[in-house]
């Protein structure tokens, strides 16, 4: 078989945590359908999702796609403007494609006839070579072929105004690619901005957004509880989530926001999707220090007044309030939570045990609750000791089980329907 040519490319990708795709695409449907008028959203939906293995989903490149992705989608923790396909193993033959297509491209990559940029590697397998060599031949591709052009692209690591990713990829025949792409909000998007500060084993924005989503959260007809709320990160993503609002906060916005392909499109966005929304949330923590934290991520997310905080042990709390509160709305409710795992926060197992079983106990002093739960596992082993004991105490299997991971943790989404 003959080696494919490298060749440009334009394609709008989401990175996720493992097993996030379906959501994702979801999640992005959700929002074009919002957003978009009638005949772009069919043409939305004409062109399906690419899914490019468990954590990544892919589709045609489009300004206000990008945008609207870079401002509201809540589960990625990337938005990439892939740019370029490399099927070079070497660095020498890289650096020559890429500078070439660099050099060919007409799109309007660079805002001006110089422009600041800095290049993140995360190393694709395809390539021969360790991280510090790709970035610098990827680098000097770019700076070389965007001077051919008669741009100066000049390296600044600190303050970009392009961030360039280079990451591993397969084409449409499984073989090993090098993509070369722009970061259209230029961080992490779980960098939101209302969480400055956090308890231990604090919970991604990203992760705790899909964790809502896998339980299927609505907040039209759920009273949503976290009753070990920690940084508090759940609750605000519940009640953020709920209005459809932009997903930064503290002065924090997308890289690209100004950049000729997006401004117009950037400056679509930014109001609530879903400005009537009326969520109600309560959060419980009881560890005091803790408890601050919890409320000062709810109150920098503007999202204060639609959750009910307080600082105490979930054990004591008789659920009569929050019972009575979904009695008058009619509907259902969620418990959801992250859960302490043994890993990095030391519990026992007989300590999970006794927490699983107050959790269980919990659920069902909310009859019409469904509960979800984050539990991860300390090892690789094939075993799963924390679900046993979860299965233990609530009496048996979940409804749903999920692997995902959280961070570099195996961890594993359960859904149990209300006790």
């Amino acid at each position: 078989m003959n080696k494919p040519e490298s060749r440009r490319i334009d394609r709008l990708r989401l990175l996720g945590t493992y097993g996030s795709n379906k959501i994702m695409d979801g999640e992005l449907s959700r929002l074009a359908r919002r957003a978009f008028d009638a005949p772009r959203f069919q043409e939305f939906r004409a062109r399906p999702a690419q899914k490019l293995g468990p954590g990544a989903v892919a589709y045609p490149f489009a300004a206000d796609l990008g945008a609207l992705a870079a401002t509201y989608h809540r589960t990625s923790a990337r938005v990439l403007w892939d740019l370029y396909e490399l099927h070079e193993t070497r660095l020498e033959p890289l650096y020559d494609q890429l500078r070439s297509l660099v050099r060919q491209d007409t799109r309007e990559l660079f805002p001006g006839v110089q422009s600041s940029i800095s290049v993140e590697v995360f190393p694709p397998a395809a390539v021969e070579a360790g991280e510090r060599q790709i970035v610098g031949t990827v680098k000097n591709a770019l700076v070389d072929g965007a001077q051919d052009r008669g741009i100066e692209l000049v390296v600044e690591p600190r303050k970009p105004e392009l961030v360039f990713h280079v990451r591993g990829g397969t084409d449409p025949d499984g073989r090993a690619t090098t993509l070369v792409s722009l970061d259209i909000a230029g961080r992490p998007l779980h960098e939101r901005g209302y969480r400055t500060e956090s308890g231990e084993a604090p919970l991604r924005e990203d992760l705790a957004a899909l964790l809502l989503m896998l339980a299927r959260y609505d907040s039209r007809r759920d009273v949503l509880v976290d009753p070990m709320a920690g940084s508090g990160t759940i609750v605000a993503e519940a009640a953020l989530s709920a209005f459809g609002r932009s997903i930064w906060t503290s002065g924090r916005g997308p890289l690209l926001a100004k950049h000729p392909v997006f401004q117009s499109e950037f400056e679509r966005y930014g109001a609530p999707l879903f400005g009537d929304a009326r969520p109600v949330v309560y959060s419980r923590e009881f560890v005091p220090e803790v408890s601050e934290l919890t409320l000062r991520a709810i109150n920098t997310a503007g999202v204060l007044r639609f959750v009910e905080h307080e600082c105490r042990d979930f054990r004591t709390d008789d659920g009569s309030a929050i019972a009575g509160r979904q009695k008058e709305l009619g509907e259902g409710g969620l418990i959801l939570t992250n859960p302490p795992y043994g890993v990095r926060l030391e519990y026992s197992d007989q300590e999970l045990f006794a927490l699983y079983s107050a959790l269980a106990d919990y659920a069902r002093r909310l009859p019409g609750f469904r509960t979800a739960l984050l539990v991860g596992e300390p090892d690789e082993a094939a075993a799963s000791p924390r679900i046993r004991l979860v299965e233990q105490a609530f009496g048996g299997r979940p409804r749903v089980h999920k692997p995902l991971m959280n961070g570099p943790l195996r961890a594993s989404f359960l859904l149990y329907d209300p006790r």
